[in-house]
């Protein structure tokens, strides 16, 4: 049966450790035999006795159940432990205590992650982003990250939707990160980058001899096993990609082009789309058997917008980084540039913020960003009233107005580039050209 934790520590009744089953010990940057002896208190920086739920038990004699706490290890790794803690009895004397524990790993554990994994054996998990990468204070954000630790330690597939540059792939990155697949593999992709003719090689992989020149290779999935596999855009693939990308959710298994036999395949899956699944199944964009199987476990970003509490926060962070990446100390905002960011729009969310900040830092003069350092598009509430600005090159007038019906198409199709450049009249690849020309796309 599989284990519903993840360390097993028995002490006698003065805290010392007589026992462990620990898979956690190089982050804790002890050897396995150096656990053995040691008090449970010399295992962290932080536990004294008054929080240590070994200690309360060996005192009262009582379980402690489902206890959560941050920790931190002698390698200064700040880690969240779930855990059970159980009295052991003899002849009615509580003789020691027995610890079930499970981790949830932080942003400062993370970057020991490539040391650490490579003790294991395993390798980089690829990911950069964890929970307290979302930045916010505002009751719709708090809630979304509450649902996300509910359902991280689970195995279901989650379909997260959200405006682009809402931070889907945070979110999909930070769940790999609280659940027990840590150690494994994250594989992103995004469906609407493939080209139809490849998308069945790339997601399942091919056989020599499936084509000219194919020749036996691991897809996506492969790739991912023992991890998560987060495809987002799902919206984008065809009718035919959608029945076929079903299949192998809803077996566990797949066949690589050209092969005759099955793979199983052991990875959770995260999707996500850039516009209201409803609307997109509505349209025809996305099969309803598809999204029947997808949408058990759902996740809502709220765009940026209407969460306006949270600009002052994400702006702080942001200069705050930047001052630590870039020559320059900037204080922050003004009291007025701030009011008009407040009342900004920001249809490119929380991506859109951080290019505005980091083009700031580029030009920065003074040490506080003032009302004259926005950009006119901003400074005009996201209208073209002062793009008549005489102080503007034409060519700077031309481009704020080719970002402002950029971003507004872009919000008619729900973030849906193909669409907008369609709408636009434009190819793809000059669509994707002008996104990253102007920061619209990651």
């Amino acid at each position: 049966m599989e284990k519903e934790y993840e360390d097993i520590l028995v002490t006698d009744r003065n805290g010392h450790v007589m026992f462990c089953d620990m898979s956690n010990a190089a982050l804790f940057d002890l050897r396995y035999e150096d656990i053995l002896n040691r008090n449970v208190l010399d295992l962290y920086e932080n536990l004294t006795e008054e929080d240590s739920t070994v200690y309360q038990v060996l005192r009262t004699g009582k379980s402690v159940v489902d206890h959560e706490q941050i920790l931190l290890t002698l390698k200064g790794n700040r880690i969240r432990q779930i855990g059970s803690t159980y009295p052991i009895i003899d002849n009615g004397t509580v003789t020691g205590a027995i610890e079930f524990s499970k981790y949830m790993y932080s942003e400062d554990s993370l970057k020991d992650l490539e040391s650490y994994a490579g003790h294991r054996g395993y390798r980089q998990n690829n990911t950069i982003y964890c929970i307290e990468d979302l930045i916010s204070g505002t009751a719709s954000m708090d809630k979304l990250k509450y649902q996300m630790r509910k359902i991280a330690e689970t195995e279901s597939t989650v379909l997260i939707s959200g405006e682009t540059g809402s931070g889907k792939e945070i979110v999909a990155q930070s769940l790999h990160n609280l659940g027990r697949r840590f150690e494994g593999p994250f594989v992103s992709q995004n469906c609407a980058a493939i080209p139809e003719s490849l998308l069945e090689s790339l997601l399942f992989g091919t056989v020599k001899g499936s084509y000219t020149g194919a020749l036996d290779k691991p897809g996506l999935f492969e790739a991912a096993a023992g991890g998560t596999l987060f495809l987002d855009e799902i919206n984008s693939l065809s009718a035919e990609s959608q029945i076929k990308l079903l299949k192998v959710i809803e077996e566990k298994r797949l066949r690589r082009l050209g092969d005759v036999k099955n793979i199983d395949i052991d990875v959770r899956i995260i999707v996500a789309m850039n516009e209201n699944p409803l609307t997109s199944m509505r349209e025809g964009q996305l099969r309803k058997d598809l999204y029947y199987r997808i949408s058990m476990v759902q996740l809502n970003i709220p765009p940026l917008r209407e969460r306006a509490g949270d600009i002052p926060l994400l702006l702080s962070y942001f200069v705050d980084f930047y001052n630590s990446n870039m020559p320059r100390k900037i204080k922050g905002f003004s009291r007025e540039s701030l009011s008009i960011l407040k009342e900004y729009r920001w249809p490119g969310n929380v991506r859109e913020l951080r290019n505005l900040v980091e083009g700031l830092f580029n030009l920065a003069e003074g040490r506080t960003f003032t009302p004259a350092d926005l950009p006119p598009l901003y400074r005009s509430g996201g209208t073209l009233s002062d793009l008549s600005d005489p102080s503007l090159s034409l060519n700077e007038r031309l481009e704020e107005f080719e970002k402002k019906i950029l971003m507004d198409t872009l919000k008619v199709y729900g973030g849906n580039s193909s669409r907008a450049a369609g709408k636009l009249g434009i190819s793809k690849q000059n669509m994707y050209h002008k996104l990253n020309k102007y920061g619209l796309r990651k």
